[in-house]
């Protein structure tokens, strides 16, 4: 059982003690329900205990800020200027950074990224934690940082967002608290999509990729995600059960109108934009592989992009 530290509030929604659950009177929380719901909420989400602060104030023993600066250094990595092209045979890493620079460099004005489906991050292990969420968490920033460069904005200027249904207490206090970062709740981040904005979504899932950048209107100017082209992949499931879901409900096996309109979405989405297949095959680092395996930049074709 978790114990409350003195600074957890006090409840503000008192009930006398005699109150009885299922009776006529006033309405509010009993102290021990408030008591025995800060004690379960402390039992989840035990990074928060008191006991669990350092020194400095730090939760979950200064794991989150420890993460933080591992996310900047993944940043760091990525967006470092690569070597000359006087290197007859550049590290992969150099190879990776002049990849990333050159999509930069073919991608039209951007004014604002995001981050979908970052997901959580198993922070109780300091050996077992979601490192490809630093991974891809440090691969954005490092995106957004050679985009203002590129075009001539101050550091950290660009509008920068994270939306993602799993987020919990813990990212969001890595990203909002320690990083300074914009969370966003769904669906707020796919109003703001269009053909002036960067989307980070390295593994998507099908599903997800079809209610944000692949309804028309949202297609942005720069997107990295599950590679879709020459084959739709990771979107074909979402057909065939959208196919399948209309034939047994319908009782009609020609039935194929919803899985059409989704197909008629990505194929009007791939016809437009060019696919840039880019997975950092770091063969000696599996947790870069893991990060960013099939994965691809998809940017608009000359003629659509935005003057």
């Amino acid at each position: 059982m978790g114990c409350k530290p003195p600074n957890w509030p006090r409840n503000p929604y008192w009930l006398p003690p005699f109150a009885t659950r299922g009776v006529e009177g006033p309405v509010g929380i009993a102290d021990a329900y408030w008591e025995s719901s800060i004690n379960e909420w402390l039992e989840d989400h035990t990074a928060f205990l008191h006991a669990h602060h350092n020194a400095q104030g730090q939760p979950a023993d200064g794991s989150f800020h420890a993460i933080w600066n591992q996310v900047r250094a993944v940043q760091d990595f990525y967006a470092r200027v690569p070597a000359g092209s006087h290197v007859a045979n550049p590290p992969i890493a150099d190879r990776a950074r002049k990849a990333l620079r050159d999509v930069v460099l073919d991608t039209g004005h951007i004014e604002n990224a995001v981050c979908l489906g970052l997901g959580g991050i198993n922070w109780r292990s300091k050996v077992d934690y979601k490192r490809e969420w630093i991974q891809q968490c440090g691969m954005f920033l490092a995106i957004c940082q050679l985009l203002e460069q590129k075009q001539g904005m101050q550091p950290g200027s660009l509008s920068k967002i994270f939306q993602d249904p799993l987020f919990k207490i813990e990212e969001q206090y890595i990203l909002h608290t320690v990083g300074r970062q914009r969370i966003v709740e769904m669906p707020a981040a796919n109003d703001l999509m269009d053909q002036t904005t960067f989307v980070f979504a390295p593994h998507l899932t099908g599903p997800a990729m079809f209610d944000t950048f692949l309804t028309p209107g949202r297609e942005p100017g720069l997107l990295y995600t599950n590679t879709f082209h020459g084959t739709l992949g990771p979107l074909a499931f979402a057909i065939v059960k959208a196919n399948l879901t209309e034939i047994i409900l319908s009782g009609n096996p020609n039935a194929n109108a919803a899985a059409d309109n989704l197909f008629r979405m990505a194929e009007r989405f791939v016809n437009r934009h060019r696919g840039i297949a880019f997975h950092l095959d770091f063969t000696e680092n599996p947790i870069v592989q893991r990060a960013f395996y099939a994965s691809s930049f998809y940017i608009p074709k000359p003629e659509l992009v935005v003057p």
